[in-house]
């Protein structure tokens, strides 16, 4: 009896072994299948970047798929390959990098060789006798980005000696014709030397049209504390002989100078007189290129003027000081009394002085208006006349003291 239990416990045993095993064998197969069948179904498309003609495109590419090998998702890297295409189609042409097979080829990495220009004096006579006065080097170009001409002043070299000690002091003005503005850009002053180095940037705000129209003009002076500033000569380059949209790099012989002594500079003023005060009022607005006075290149100028009758002086007043400023502004006012009948015998006197601490102020130029004056002082004296209660402005050129 209990021998019989014992086989049937047995059998039962062997039994549910065998069903469990035929079970997990069908369970493993099914999973197997399905896992082949959604690897293949969901596998998607992918786009690899070419490059065709120089611009960048995207071809669609369908990989191969092994049965039964679990390949990972790359959608999301396709995304990121569809926008960096997109964001370099939208890149402008100078900023592309090209990709080819042999790698990436970046242009700005890779500047072309700068073009030079070398301008000698030339002489109208055979047997005149060429006078030496050294070269400027410099280099030329537009800014399309900024809408700048650049002028960069590298360097003089072979300068005549100006001074007693056998040396100059150097420094160069540089503007461009015609302009009415008349901006004039100035380098700072090289002590003692022959062979100056500036290594200075001057930019123009100019279109690359209008700037065809222009000619470069650089001056080179030979600053003196106690006297006049004595022309070493110049350079004049018309633009539109030149190429200038890549860097130009410009070598050039100095020729004579047309004036010997640099110009003191322009001021500008306005004169007006009010019957009814009897009051003659005089604004000092701004003044342009004046003549550098210290050795930094620059001045410190204000104005003095004075009311002059029979060449004497009745009244003088000044404006404030501009330190430091070679094209100073100062929109200042200054009042004379004055009745309307002696306006004929009386004239107004403006000097442009250098402001100097540890000595005495310098004259840098003068100018006068009246009813005996020179032009165009005499004009805007009796425009003012003729025209009461209303301001008359007019540049006025400077005149050398000495």
């Amino acid at each position: 009896m209990i021998l019989a239990f014992l086989v049937t416990v047995v059998a039962a045993i062997i039994l549910s072994v065998i069903l469990t095993a035929v079970m997990m064998h069908r369970l493993w197969a099914g999973k197997t299948a399905t896992s082949s069948q959604d690897t293949i179904r969901h596998t998607p498309q992918f786009v690899v970047p070419s490059k065709r003609y120089g611009s960048l495109h995207a071809e669609t590419v369908q990989p191969q798929v092994d049965p039964g090998t679990y390949q990972e998702p790359i959608a999301a890297r396709a995304r990121d390959d569809v926008r960096e295409n997109s964001r370099l189609e939208e890149e402008p042409e100078s900023s592309k990098t090209f990709v080819s097979e042999y790698g990436a080829l970046q242009p700005e990495l890779y500047p072309q060789q700068d073009d030079v220009l070398h301008i000698k004096e030339l002489r109208q006579k055979r047997t005149t006798k060429k006078t030496n006065r050294g070269k400027l080097h410099i280099k030329l170009n537009y800014d399309f980005r900024t809408s700048d001409f650049v002028v960069r002043l590298i360097e003089a070299s072979g300068l005549p000696a100006m001074d007693i000690g056998g040396y100059s002091d150097p420094y160069v003005k540089v503007y461009l014709e015609p302009d009415e503005e008349r901006r004039m850009k100035q380098s700072s002053v090289q002590r003692r030397t022959l062979n100056p180095s500036f290594d200075e940037v001057f930019k123009f705000p100019i279109t690359y049209d209008e700037l065809q129209e222009k000619t470069l003009c650089m001056k080179v002076f030979d600053f003196d504390k106690f006297s006049r500033h004595d022309a070493i000569g110049d350079i004049q380059i018309r633009i539109r002989d030149t190429n200038v949209s890549r860097q130009l790099d410009v070598w050039s012989d100095l020729t004579k100078p047309d004036r010997h002594q640099e110009a003191p500079g322009d001021l500008l003023f306005s004169i007006s007189y009010l019957p009814n005060a009897e009051r003659l009022t005089v604004v000092a607005l701004r003044a342009r290129n004046l003549k550098a006075m210290d050795c930094n290149g620059l001045s410190d100028p204000f104005v003095k003027v004075s009311l002059l009758y029979e060449g004497k002086r009745l009244k003088s007043k000044k404006t404030s000081i501009q330190y430091k400023d070679c094209h100073p502004v100062w929109n200042e006012a200054i009042n004379f009394n004055i009745p309307f009948k002696q306006l004929s015998t009386h004239c107004l006197e403006l000097q442009v002085y250098d402001h100097d601490v540890l000595s005495q102020d310098e004259l840098i130029g003068e100018t006068t208006t009246g009813d005996d004056s020179d032009e165009p002082g005499r004009s805007q004296w009796r425009d003012m006349i003729d025209y009461p209660r209303k301001p008359v402005a007019v540049w006025h050129s400077l005149k050398d003291p000495n």
